[in-house]
């Protein structure tokens, strides 16, 4: 049975009221020729195992391509998400829209965000993270904006040539505010310019970007890392390293390589992929930033 709201009287009163005197009048600017004038060809409706299984059969003329052997997504990517997550979610502290202010519904939640806090810190090797950001190129222009507003001055921003360029086009939108000078150095070899990045922070800089693993997959050598913080320290600047979280379990921390900010995309944590959304911007600062953190 069809559910029109409208019954005969409000449709005449509304007709009516724009002065024409049919429905087909609305669409009289409408070509003929594009108007349907018999029914759509619609089968027949069927139980829903039977859609599955005829779902799962078109789906089966698909190439699948095994999780490990696929090297797209430019920083989303699928990974194994354990089945306790799903469960978890289900629960009424996260899919229910009550307010933050009914505590009953709040502690959970609010247990959460601190014990990923907490984790996000101890993987960084820095003293603060924020509560994340929409996305790992979204908490890189957050921290573009703790640079700005760590010294209230225009300058010079070095990025190394292995960042995502999708996180390079978010730091062009976040400096239309900003006005700072973004300088680009182009890796060699798929690395970061050792010798390039410290010219240009002798030259003068406030802040230095790099990316390790970097968009190439490659990891950055930690020992020009580290010199490279001392570098931009020495000018009283800001070393932001973005690294992929689940990297900091084996590889050293970017507060073990100097780092003032580390953010990244923590997708992988246990979010699908879900045609590119919704993501987990994580973001963590040195005690020096902390009342700069957004």
């Amino acid at each position: 049975m069809d559910y029109v709201p409208h019954t005969e009287d409000d449709i005449k009163v509304m007709l009516e009221f724009l002065g024409i005197s049919s429905l087909d009048e609305l669409y009289s600017q409408i070509p003929r020729e594009l108007i349907l004038n018999k029914p759509l060809e619609i089968p027949p409706s069927v139980s829903e195992p039977e859609i599955i299984a005829e779902i799962n059969e078109i789906a089966s003329e698909n190439l699948v391509i095994k999780p490990n052997r696929d090297f797209r997504g430019g920083g989303i990517e699928r990974h194994h998400i354990p089945p306790v997550i799903p469960a978890l979610i289900s629960r009424g502290e996260f899919l229910t829209s009550y307010t933050p202010y009914q505590p009953e519904m709040s502690q959970g939640i609010l247990q959460a965000i601190f014990e990923y806090q907490t984790m996000i810190c101890e993987l960084t090797g820095l003293d603060v993270s924020n509560a994340s950001s929409y996305d790992g190129s979204t908490a890189l222009g957050d921290a573009l904006v703790v640079v700005k507003s760590h010294r209230n001055e225009s300058g010079r921003v070095i990025i190394s040539g292995g960042l995502n360029p999708q996180y390079r086009d978010v730091l062009e939108t976040y400096n239309i505010g900003l006005d700072l000078k973004l300088v680009d150095v182009p890796n060699v070899n798929g690395e970061l310019d050792e010798d390039k990045i410290l010219r240009q922070i002798a030259a003068g800089a406030k802040a230095v970007i790099i990316q390790t693993p970097n968009f190439f997959g490659v990891v950055e050598n930690p020992q020009a890392i580290i010199k490279i913080a001392d570098a931009i320290h020495a000018n009283n600047g800001i070393l932001i390293i973005s690294a992929h979280p689940l990297s900091l379990a084996i590889l050293k921390s970017p507060g073990e390589m100097g780092a003032d900010i580390a953010v990244g995309e923590a997708q992988s944590f246990g979010n699908s992929v879900s045609f590119g959304g919704p993501l987990l911007g994580y973001l963590a600062v040195s005690h020096k930033l902390m009342r700069k953190l957004p």
